[in-house]
């Protein structure tokens, strides 16, 4: 299997397997092809980068993943800051969203007030009209 059937039946761009062949992987080289562990490695580093992980906190979070040693702690408090990160951005969004749902709105009740106000006025018109 060539590096381009394994870019193919995952389906990730290049660079992350690239990446991945720069891990401290003792049995890994793309021309031999993937297995089922390296797959699941390759999906989690895709993972890290669509929450939004740099290149190099992907690399530094793989790198304590395939530590023998007990790195849950250290992987939490990445993720933990990579949440907080991502609530930030998002509060960031709001406060725009929050003004355009304000503008629309605005435009909204206006249009139903003109609305409101031509029922009132046809209404007016046709009672006036019954009255004479």
């Amino acid at each position: 299997m060539t590096k381009c059937d394994v870019l193919e039946q995952l389906q990730i761009p290049a660079g992350l397997l690239e990446e991945y062949e720069c891990l401290p992987l003792q049995d890994f080289t793309a021309d031999q092809g993937c297995n089922r562990r390296d797959m699941e490695r390759i999906s989690l580093m895709l993972t890290l980068h669509e929450i939004g992980f740099s290149r190099e906190e992907a690399r530094r979070y793989m790198c304590l993943f395939l530590s023998e040693r007990n790195t849950d702690s250290q992987r939490l408090e990445m993720l933990d800051r990579r949440r907080a990160d991502s609530l930030r951005e998002l509060r960031c969004r709001e406060t725009p969203l929050d003004q355009l749902d304000s503008l629309r709105c605005e435009i909204q009740k206006r249009r139903g007030d003109l609305y409101d106000e031509s029922l009132f006025s046809a209404s007016l018109s046709s009672l006036e009209k019954a009255t004479r």
